[in-house]
């Protein structure tokens, strides 16, 4: 049985939900979990695909396919679970909790690091909760989300303080600053910021940038030939729109991987939504 995730918290939360649920039902797990949030094709029996958005090539008996980004048409045969169907909107974690069960203090991180406040009840107290979140997000950046799968497995929110996944954090948080120490290109709402890094750390850049300069945060790192963007904002507009066909994500916050040869394009996407906007 493969799990394939999207690395964010909510997506290891929902991976942690479900693998506790195939351990009991005595099944073999394989988790695997893409860079950016493109799946490569998968062959297996039986595949569970948690809080990823775009479709992906996925030859197997049975496909489960739970999500909360912008619905697509499923292939014949695929279980698809997304509650935008019905024009509802809930992060996976709560989806997969609600299915398959396990311990809601984990569906409850799940759910709070996608901007939800749940109704559930958590046996831990939910500042220290919340407080997991950075070091989950983090572990994207050094390919360590399916240890912090592994770690939310344990059941106890003491495991996920790992020595590693800490410095994990700490390396991010750094290297972050580092970047925003250069100065952003300002597009109209948008402010821009180039860089490259070994490291998956768009989302936390796009954050910062629209924490410090407001409008829509653009960050977008240059790695093997391509941008991993993702962009934020608080503004009242649809970034998944800016990012066909190359991505997707929600309202506020989407991300995609753009082709080298595709760049100016999407540079010239923003540039023309700018001298539309109206905010």
């Amino acid at each position: 049985m493969i799990i394939a995730f999207h690395g964010d918290a909510d997506g290891i939360c929902s991976a942690a939900l479900l693998a506790i649920w195939a351990r009991e039902k005595g099944k073999k797990i394989k988790l695997i979990s893409p860079r950016s949030v493109t799946l490569p094709e998968i062959r297996a029996t039986e595949v569970y695909v948690l809080d990823i958005g775009k479709k992906a090539e996925i030859r197997a008996r049975k496909v489960v396919w739970i999500d909360h980004h912008e619905p697509f048409e499923p292939e014949p045969g695929w279980d698809y679970i997304n509650p935008r169907v019905w024009g509802r909107n809930r992060p996976t974690s709560l989806l997969v909790h609600e299915k398959f069960g396990g311990p809601s203090w984990i569906a409850y991180i799940g759910a709070v690091s996608d901007a939800y406040r749940p109704s559930i009840k958590v046996e831990y107290p939910p500042a220290l909760l919340r407080g997991l979140i950075p070091i989950l997000n983090a572990s994207r950046a050094y390919g360590k989300q399916v240890k912090a799968v592994k770690l939310l497995m344990k059941n106890d929110p003491k495991f996920i303080i790992d020595r590693e996944l800490v410095s994990v954090y700490n390396r991010v948080e750094e290297e972050v600053m580092e970047i925003l120490k250069n100065p952003p290109k300002k597009m109209g709402p948008f402010v821009l910021l180039e860089f490259e890094s070994e490291h998956y750390i768009s989302n936390y850049v796009a954050g910062k940038l629209k924490r410090i300069y407001g409008g829509i945060g653009v960050a977008a790192n240059r790695y093997k030939g391509t941008y991993e963007v993702e962009m934020r904002t608080d503004l009242g507009v649809d970034l998944r729109e800016l990012v066909k066909p190359w991505g997707g994500g929600h309202e506020k916050a989407a991300g995609a991987t753009i082709p080298e040869e595709s760049w100016r394009e999407f540079l010239n996407r923003l540039k023309n939504f700018g001298n539309s906007f109206k905010g």
